[in-house]
């Protein structure tokens, strides 16, 4: 009679660890964003998380390190004066806006698109003062109606 409890307990704890091996995992449709700084801007209406880029390389990689970039999400570039954006390694197109000093947008690329790399860099006119861009997905500066001398604040 033990040697039947023995078997019975043996048995369903051979039963438990194989449905916790063999369970399905859960599906996470979420993308994977890079761990850099996160703030809020207000573009248009709406808010957005923008991920904001500090060392040379996140600069560098900027969009390229997200394999796709989730609505009301975007990035964030500091600088100073002519600052350029490539699309190398980028697989979605984007919108690409130009911040001066103030917040307020001076210049806009709608639609920039992958296979322009290596072909077209991006770039604020000449004589522009850009201190910040932001690039989100495409379509969604024409949809929130951003112009030049919209005002974007970031918090």
């Amino acid at each position: 009679m033990l040697r039947f409890w023995v078997s019975v307990v043996l048995m369903s704890i051979g039963a438990f660890l194989l449905a916790a091996i063999v369970r399905p995992m859960p599906t996470d449709n979420t993308p994977r964003l890079p761990t850099y700084p996160r703030l809020i801007a207000r573009i248009g209406s709406k808010d957005f998380t923008l991920l904001e880029t500090r060392t040379d390389e996140e600069k560098r990689l900027g969009l390229s390190a997200v394999p796709t970039l989730p609505p009301r999400y975007g990035m964030l570039f500091h600088g100073k004066g002519q600052m350029t954006i490539w699309m190398k390694g980028m697989s979605y197109p984007i919108d690409i806006l130009w911040l001066d000093k103030d917040n307020r947008v001076i210049y806009v690329v709608h639609d920039a698109q992958p296979s322009s790399y290596p072909k077209t860099i991006f770039s604020n006119p000449l004589f522009s003062d850009a201190r910040t861009v932001i690039e989100i997905n495409a379509g969604e500066a024409k949809r929130l109606g951003i112009t030049n001398r919209t005002t974007i604040p970031l918090n």
